[in-house]
């Protein structure tokens, strides 16, 4: 009799086993497919994953992409409002142009064909404010520094609906791994001319020297749930943009 007992749980046990996976909110079991997926998917695309500076010149496969993100598409537009400074938000250009305003990020000219992050062909303040036309104050507050005052509503944040975005795609030489890596972003302003609308490319900004600033400026995403909430940065680098080649 004992021995069709222990016989009996034996059989049982898988089955137990089963039953007490995970579920969620609705009583349904969560696959574990699904669970180890978005672990890999964590792995890949977040900043955590430690990279060295060779690793994608050691890379199995690599190519360079260049993107287009479109603000005025409804995915796209948690970046663009508000147009103008309100309750301590601002939207994307205006968090990067105050940062530049300030001196703590370098900024390059835009040449088409190729990008040079180099003295060369690093953008002066002063030369980006006199070509937009906007008025502004040296910050004689911090000797030694390049910082200028500028009045935030002057910020052409309303003008600049589009950037281009330049990643790069590699497969971890070690762990076979698809990896992407936000190398730079555009911003375009638009304007008027005689031949109508154009957009403008202004200057290429190297994303690690941003990512940190846009880390802690967050967006809501959501018109039917307020509580949701990304960083910019996570809103970049996962893709919950809309993109075009």
């Amino acid at each position: 009799m004992k021995t069709w007992f222990y016989v009996l749980i034996y059989l049982l046990y898988p089955a137990t086993a089963l039953f007490s996976q995970e579920t969620d909110r609705f009583g349904r079991i969560i696959p574990q497919v699904v669970r180890k997926s978005e672990q890999v998917k964590e792995e890949i695309f977040s900043s955590k994953t430690e990279l060295t500076p060779d690793v994608p010149e050691q890379a199995l496969w690599k190519r360079v992409l260049y993107r287009e993100l479109d603000l005025q598409v409804k995915e796209n537009a948690s970046l663009y409002y508000p147009v103008r400074p309100l309750n301590g938000k601002q939207n994307l250009f205006a968090v990067l142009f105050e940062n530049i305003l300030e001196g703590n990020t370098p900024i390059y000219q835009y040449v088409d064909g190729y990008e040079l992050y180099d003295e060369e062909h690093c953008l002066q303040v002063k030369d980006l404010l006199d070509e937009l036309g906007i008025y502004y104050e040296i910050d004689e507050t911090k000797p030694g520094t390049t910082g200028f005052i500028v009045e935030k509503d002057a910020y052409p944040a309303g003008r600049v609906t589009h950037y281009y975005i330049k990643e790069r795609w590699f497969v971890h030489p070690v762990r076979a791994v698809l990896i992407k890596e936000i190398e730079a972003i555009c911003p375009l302003i638009t304007g008027m001319n005689d031949n109508g609308t154009y957009r403008s490319p202004l200057f290429w900004v190297k994303y690690e020297a941003i990512s940190s600033v846009l880390k802690k400026h967050k967006i809501m995403t959501s018109d039917l749930n307020n509580s949701w909430h990304y960083t910019m940065d996570e809103f970049l680098v996962w893709d919950y943009i809309m993109l075009r080649l």
